[in-house]
């Protein structure tokens, strides 16, 4: 899911698209030169620019890069944010967040200091904008404080723009930026504020009747009442989500629902039901090759034929479910590469520009210099106060120079932290995830040794004979290091955990540690279940069963609480 993409603000033009990539920027600003309005041509390369954004981005760049080139000319800055928003959605589409970020940050950074505490509408606007794309950035890097927090920024500046019922409130991007913080309430288990967000951009958005996040919405408020217990409303609201999907063909998010049902079902337990869903869910997600839900459906149809006691069919989706896997892995690592030789590429380019303004301001102390000394010749009987002024001038140049080294060390500062933060998570989910496989390995070749155990007594002499040799064979397989394995990648991360944890309660059991480490982890409920092969409904009891140890009042959120051991 991208951000959304908005058109220029100040001005309607209607235009034929053209395909930047078949012209140069020469052959562009030709193509448009009849326009004489620097102002007008900018708006028409805006719009183009963010028509680009969905078909081909290397044409938005080449706008974008217009529209710099154009804005040169012009005494107003007003294009400035414009092109940074361009330049932003270009990095967020390619996955270089923190270069998306970056830009969003300048764009508040030189609204705020160019319109001071007094902003027209439009600029509120434009900030609002930037504050919503970090939301929607910090929430697909999984920072979901940060994201609240910005979400929370735009969220205000758009109520002051609906309040005053000004011409530049957006409704659709009010909607969507509630729509994003209720997704973050959801993802942080917070359900009763996502269910008033839900409500709330349910009525907003029914105004303009757009179906996509209409379904989508009913889709997220039938998952909060199911967490929730309203198990009546759930289906009510997943069924609405599955009519209005159906109706406009969303494939996309109507797997998701077909899967939200057959989780419902199961749980019941309604077996036949569930089956049925997630069977659905598997052949679209296969048909549009949304692979992540495809992996779901997979993981739930096991545990449904296993629990039939057809271990056939469950061993069928085991095997599917594993090939899916391993695509997904095979894909997540190359885009961990594309995004190293991306950051590679942008130091690249910030050790080129540092070192051209080295260059310059080098030349500007060198032509300061040349014109004192000339000065001072010509002008003899003045050379006191000309010297006395020279150095007073280069006294206040240094101290702006000192300045703009100070910020730009403090930036720089900045980007490293967010780098390393970035590195730091992608170590821990790189180490945590390949002990977790073995993990959920081991368990699985000990549940099936279990299962023929209890077959023992049924067989003959030499077949429990032989069935013994493949118990004691799968048994010598199972890694009893794993979790002592897991145990020390997770205190390479979370070094002081342990320790903290054990002086607020010392009471906990192995199987509670294990959980308020898979908790620390941000691993939801599913995931937790998924990888212990216990039931969702034995990992719910077993979080209220560690409330009560820890000693949490009903308000308090545990993943929260675990976050600052």
């Amino acid at each position: 899911m991208t951000r959304i993409l908005f058109g220029m603000i100040f001005g309607m033009c209607t235009i034929s698209f053209s395909n930047a990539q078949d012209y140069s920027l020469e052959q562009i600003m030709k193509r448009y030169s009849h326009i004489e309005s620097d102002s007008v041509r900018n708006l028409v390369f805006n719009e183009l620019a963010n028509k680009h954004l969905t078909l081909h981005v290397d044409s938005a760049e080449i706008y974008a890069r217009l529209i710099e080139a154009n804005g040169q000319t012009m005494d107003s800055l007003v294009w400035y944010p414009y092109v940074n928003r361009i330049y932003s959605e270009i990095n967020f589409i390619a996955g270089n967040f923190d270069q998306a970020m970056l830009y969003d940050y300048k764009t508040i950074s030189f609204l705020e200091e160019l319109h001071g505490s007094q902003p027209t509408d439009e600029i509120i606007n434009l900030i609002a904008l930037a504050y919503g794309d970090l939301c929607f950035n910090y929430f697909t890097l999984n920072k979901h404080d940060k994201a609240l927090t910005y979400g929370l920024k735009s969220k205000e500046l758009y109520n002051q723009l609906y309040e005053k019922k000004s011409k530049h409130y957006d409704i659709t991007t009010h909607a969507y930026v509630l729509f994003n913080m209720g997704g973050l309430y959801l993802r942080r288990e917070d359900y009763l504020p996502a269910q008033d967000i839900f409500q709330k951009t349910l009525e907003l958005i029914s105004t303009i009747n757009d179906s996509t996040i209409i379904g989508t919405l009913y889709n997220n408020l039938g998952i909060v009442h199911n967490h929730l217990g309203s198990d009546d409303i759930a289906l009510e609201y997943f069924m609405k989500a599955r009519s209005i999907q159906t109706k406009t063909r969303d494939l996309y998010y109507l797997v998701k629902t077909y899967n939200n049902l057959g989780r419902y079902y199961f749980l019941k337990p309604e077996a036949d039901s569930a089956f049925k869903y997630f069977n659905l869910a598997l052949d679209i997600s296969t048909q549009i090759k949304s692979w992540h839900s495809a992996e779901i459906s997979c993981d739930y149809l096991i545990m449904v034929f296993e629990d039939a006691g057809e271990y056939k069919s469950a061993l069928k989706y085991q095997k599917l479910y594993q090939s899916i896997s391993d695509s997904l892995l095979n894909e997540e690592n190359i885009m961990h590469i594309s995004d190293m030789e991306s950051k590679y590429k942008y130091q690249k380019i910030q050790e080129e520009l540092k070192m051209k303004q080295e260059v310059a301001i080098a030349k500007k102390e060198k032509q300061i210099n040349k014109i004192t000394f000339l000065a001072g010749i010509a002008l003899l009987s003045l050379v006191i106060i000309t010297l006395l002024a020279v150095l007073q001038r280069k006294k206040i140049q240094n101290t702006k120079l000192k300045q703009k080294h100070l910020e730009l060390e403090r930036e720089n500062l900045n980007l490293e932290n967010q780098r390393m933060e970035t590195e730091l998570e992608s170590k821990n989910k790189e180490a945590t995830s390949n002990v977790l496989y073995l993990l959920k390995k081991n368990e699985f070749i000990t549940d099936i040794a279990l299962k023929l155990q209890h077959l023992l007594p049924n067989l003959g002499k030499e077949a429990q004979t032989l069935v013994y040799r493949i118990i004691r064979e799968l048994q010598n397989n199972t890694d009893d290091s794993t979790w002592r394995e897991f145990e020390i990648r997770f205190q390479e991360v979370h070094q002081s955990f342990y320790d903290n944890l054990n002086k607020h309660t010392s009471n906990l059991s192995p199987n509670e540690r294990k959980l308020c480490a898979f908790l620390r982890l941000n691993m939801t409920t599913k995931d937790i279940s998924g990888i212990t092969f216990q039931s969702e409904k034995s990992i719910i009891i077993a979080r209220s069963r560690l409330r009560k140890k820890l000693g949490l009042e009903r308000d308090e959120n545990l993943i929260t609480f675990l976050s600052q051991f």
